[in-house]
């Protein structure tokens, strides 16, 4: 809310970009850092409307610190895109959600195999057999919601390991 009532964003829907990514600092020390953009913001380049949600130290960038990490400092910001809107001064906001990070990140955060695996592609379910061979692909194979429905299928996965983060 805060955010808002400073960047006299006008729009009718807010654009947040969830990033994370982990990176080895040193020979022994591995730290995650997770952020959002305000997309509404964003006037150039540069810092404004970044902001950091968290920095955690971690042994491995794996699905489990990446789901403590995000407990930690995203509760909030679960409900939120659950609910999908917010009310700001009797002004209501619809939200829509971005994931940017690298291929690691965005796999971790839908609960995928990773880049290795037979389904590695966080926006479609085209095999790595297929990739070149046949064009065709459906973004819409990956949304949140189709996630756990096809985790949830015993016969044919698409390399679903574990549920969204978010």
């Amino acid at each position: 809310e805060n955010i808002l009532k400073r960047s006299n964003i006008t729009d009718e829907t807010l654009r947040i970009k969830l990033c994370g990514d982990g990176t080895q600092v040193g020979r022994s020390r591995t730290l995650l850092n997770v952020r959002f953009t305000v997309l509404n913001e964003l006037r150039s380049v540069n810092a404004s409307g970044n902001y950091t949600l968290g920095i955690f130290e971690i042994e491995k960038e794996n699905y489990e610190t990446l789901d403590w990490s995000i407990s930690k400092c995203l509760e909030d910001l679960k409900k939120l895109c659950k609910k999908k809107h917010i009310i700001v001064n009797d002004t209501v906001f619809k939200i829509d959600f971005y994931f940017s990070g690298d291929l690691k990140f965005i796999n971790l955060m839908k609960g995928i195999n990773a880049a290795n695996s037979k389904f590695p592609c966080p926006m479609c379910i085209t095999q790595t057999s297929n990739f070149g061979v046949q064009a065709e692909c459906t973004l819409s194979d990956r949304t949140m919601e189709k996630c756990i429905e096809l985790k949830e299928n015993k016969k044919k996965n698409y390399g679903y390991t574990n549920e969204p983060i978010l």
